[in-house]
């Protein structure tokens, strides 16, 4: 029995390596997806990516934004026509931040920082909850 304990705890460690290193190589794999932004870290794990619409304080303009959302920060830029990596890229730290839902029926939420608030919007209601649970 102790032998297979052993075993057990071998196979454990080595499985939490094999999990550390796959999350490793993701952020990488974002990582290259940006231009103008740093994002490897020892601590760093991906949370949630896809596509949200940025939208401006007045309502005015939107962007769409290719966002990625890890453990300790949440990052976003645009993809400029021609270009190959993503441009305008925005850190927006976690560690104070507050999410807001806008209500049952629409599809953006708010990400409040004490630098700054960011206005994001889902395709649906349902991928703005996901969005939010990740936080």
């Amino acid at each position: 029995q102790h032998a297979v304990d052993k075993v057990a705890g071998v196979v454990t460690k080595m499985n939490q390596e094999v999990a550390r290193r796959e999350q490793q190589t993701h952020v990488m794999q974002i990582q290259d997806k940006f231009s103008d932004v740093s994002l490897i870290a020892a601590h760093r794990r991906l949370i949630r990516e896809g596509q949200l619409v940025k939208l401006s304080r007045n309502w005015g303009f939107q962007q769409s934004k290719y966002c990625a959302l890890f453990n300790d920060v949440l990052v976003y830029g645009k993809r400029t026509i021609g270009a190959e990596k993503l441009h305008g890229s925005k850190e927006v730290p976690l560690q104070r931040a507050v999410v807001l839902d806008s209500g049952p029926t629409a599809r953006y939420f708010v990400l409040i920082i004490p630098e700054r608030t960011v206005y994001l919007q889902a395709d649906t209601c349902e991928e703005k909850l996901a969005w939010i649970d990740s936080f």
